[in-house]
């Protein structure tokens, strides 16, 4: 029984600080800046465009959800249909898109 509840101890020992560094490592990301994609990421876990050209520039390619979900994954994007709160956001983190009979983002606006 005792042998049980070393080994149990060494393995929380082990798994505790690569818990801590992964989380540390992902949170580093949100605390960058920009991600290269013209989105600005706070500290605080909000984001928003800040390239809106570009961002125009990557709608007018007409993307999949996943790729949208790719390239801006911290943009909260709203498909027809989802059900969302309609409060003002002035850092262009949320996303509403029209889509096409395919399922391609085809425009759309921040609100």
């Amino acid at each position: 029984m005792e042998k049980m509840i070393r080994t149990a101890l060494a393995a929380l020992l082990v798994a505790a600080p690569l818990a801590a560094t992964a989380e540390t490592g992902s949170s580093q990301a949100a605390r960058s800046g920009h991600n290269g994609n013209g989105v600005l990421v706070a500290g605080g876990g909000s984001c928003g465009v800040t390239d809106l050209a570009a961002f125009a520039q990557f709608i007018a390619g007409r993307p999949t959800v996943s790729a949208f979900q790719a390239a801006y994954g911290c943009v909260n994007l709203v498909l027809p249909g989802d059900f969302s709160t309609r409060e003002l956001r002035h850092d262009n983190s949320r996303y509403f898109a029209e889509v096409d009979s395919f399922g391609r983002i085809v425009g759309g606006y921040f609100e």
